[in-house]
């Protein structure tokens, strides 16, 4: 199933290592990459597709019926017809701690 690749005398011979550029090591690729700020990322690359107004309304749209209300506002009314806080609503836990 796997050929073993064998080197053909019509193979072009390996090419030398570049002494134009220097190498870059791994790590320096991945802290340049990394140290690029939000705002040159946006000016380079544009908006993030999901950031834009009309997607942004459109995603709401299907998540939840209203173009203004994200999923976490759908996630919360879901649960305030339930009787049920959001998990992140640090005064009703608190509230419901001093109760007991």
């Amino acid at each position: 199933m796997f050929r073993l690749l064998r080197k053909s005398k019509n193979r072009p011979p390996e090419l030398p290592p570049s002494t134009i550029l220097p190498e870059v090591s791994t790590r320096q690729k991945v802290n340049k990459l990394w140290s690029v700020s939000p705002k040159e990322k946006y000016d380079a690359q544009g908006w993030y597709w999901l950031s834009h107004p009309m997607v942004r309304e459109r995603v709401n749209i299907l998540i939840s019926g209203n173009q203004w209300l994200d999923a976490y506002g759908c996630l919360g009314a879901w649960l305030q017809e339930r009787g049920q806080a959001m998990p992140w609503d640090h005064r009703s836990r608190s509230a419901a701690a001093l109760a007991a």
